[in-house]
């Protein structure tokens, strides 16, 4: 059996969908460590799977809570290049040393690193000069450049087969590589740490970098995000890998609280759109409290749940997972992870973004009538027509048809399965 590292950081919606994957590799037989923030990692515990602190600094949740007010700023804006100077530039590129030598100390007689998109550029680099291949888990397809339609949020042409269109398409992707992008990603410094440990440079660039030359697969069902058609076998499919896990039991004081009364709406926003914008959480409780419906609230840290002063249902973390199947619906960002759990689940969504991916998530939901988008300002009066209507309309029942062909799906060893193909192929 093989030797694979799994490397994450940052939100737990960007470390979670890794987590199935490194336990299954680990039930069949793989020696599997997985690099990961502090924080999280008693959440990745799993049996074969050992763990260690990849020396995230501030790209982990507690870290990144400290900059909520930005990521409120200029989540949505430009497809989220402004978020890179703080993801990069300030938060990544100044800690190469230390992020390197985390993983250089796994790195030795490895056989494969599987790692997230936007991690790769620096993940990479221990494995590159080891001749060891890795393999990205994308968790962003809207991210990959196709032909068929520009970046999310650049819009010369939204679709189109004409050569016009493509050749729009085309152009607008090609302002990832602007110098200004090159900027934000700090990537001159990045280029000279490659340059230093004798890796290639030239053509090299961190958006084409965020994937491997030669192995990746999309951690995302089909189903969900219609592969673009210049993207072949090369960026297969295999489906969401949801974080759930065989011994998550509710905590008995969540239990109890759901038992106490009618299903409640959960009102979970994530890492990043919980520090970003905490007030949903109030505007959500009070919407709830005019339309005369329960609330649980997971508001991702400590004082966002005491924010909510002593209203009942307000737990800072607790694994969704169990919590789904005993809700009417549920308010959250869009982020992947818990995007895919609600959209497994068969739960109505009312969608609040506050990044780039999210909005995507938010008018993909629009589009499959498996949930509402509210857009622009949060307000009350939003929010309450939009968990009214997801309760009221056929919302419901297109969200467990939908969940049904996901049931379809098993994502975390189709996951397993295309890691196990590629550490055959040698």
């Amino acid at each position: 059996m093989s030797r694979i590292v799994v490397y994450s950081m940052c939100y737990r919606g960007d470390v979670f969908p890794y987590a199935p994957v490194a336990a299954e590799l680990a039930r069949r037989g793989h020696d599997v460590t997985f690099l990961a923030p502090a924080e999280l990692l008693p959440s990745l515990e799993a049996e074969g799977v050992t763990l260690a602190d990849a020396d995230a600094g501030e790209m982990c949740p507690s870290g990144l809570d400290r900059y909520g007010e930005y990521c409120a700023r200029w989540g949505k804006v430009a497809s989220g290049a402004l978020l890179m100077p703080l993801y990069y530039r300030r938060l990544t590129v100044p800690r190469l040393d230390p992020l390197l030598d985390a993983i250089d100390a796994v790195a030795d007689g490895a056989d494969l690193l599987l790692t997230h998109p936007g991690a790769a550029p620096i993940a990479s680099m221990p494995f590159e000069r080891r001749g060891i291949p890795f393999m990205v888990g994308d968790l962003f397809p809207m991210l990959v450049r196709t032909s068929d339609h520009p970046p999310e949020g650049l819009v010369p042409f939204r679709t189109g087969t004409s050569k016009l269109a493509r050749r729009a398409n085309d152009l607008a992707w090609n302002a990832g590589r602007s110098p200004m992008a090159k900027w934000c990603f700090d990537e001159k410094r990045i280029v000279a740490k490659r340059q230093a440990l004798g890796l290639p440079i030239d053509g090299w660039h961190v958006m084409d970098g965020r994937l491997s030359p030669s192995h990746n697969m999309a951690m995302v069902s089909p189903h969900y995000y219609p592969p673009a058609s210049d993207w072949g076998e090369e960026y297969p499919f295999v489906g969401f890998t949801h974080w759930t896990r065989a011994d998550d039991e509710l905590p008995p004081d969540v239990a109890e609280f759901l038992r106490a009364g009618d299903p409640p709406v959960l009102v979970c926003l994530g890492t990043s759109a919980a520090s970003a914008a905490p007030e949903v959480f109030d505007h959500a409780a009070h919407a709830l409290d005019e339309l005369g419906l329960r609330g649980m609230y997971l508001a991702s840290n400590d004082a966002i749940a005491a924010r909510l002063g002593d209203r009942p249902g307000v737990w800072p973390f607790v694994p969704v997972g169990p919590v789904l199947p005993h809700v009417r619906a549920v308010v959250h960002a869009g982020a992947h992870g818990m995007n895919s759990l609600v959209l497994a689940a068969g739960t109505p969504s009312v969608v609040v973004p506050v990044l780039f991916d999210q909005l995507w998530h938010a008018r993909r939901h629009t589009q499959l009538g498996t949930g509402r988008h509210v857009r622009g300002r949060v307000t009350v009066s939003k929010l309450r027509t939009a968990i009214e209507a997801v309760l009221a309309d056929d919302t419901e029942a297109r969200a467990r048809e939908f969940a049904s062909l996901l049931a379809a799906e098993d994502g975390t060893n189709h996951a397993c399965d295309r890691i196990e193909a590629v550490l055959h192929a040698g």
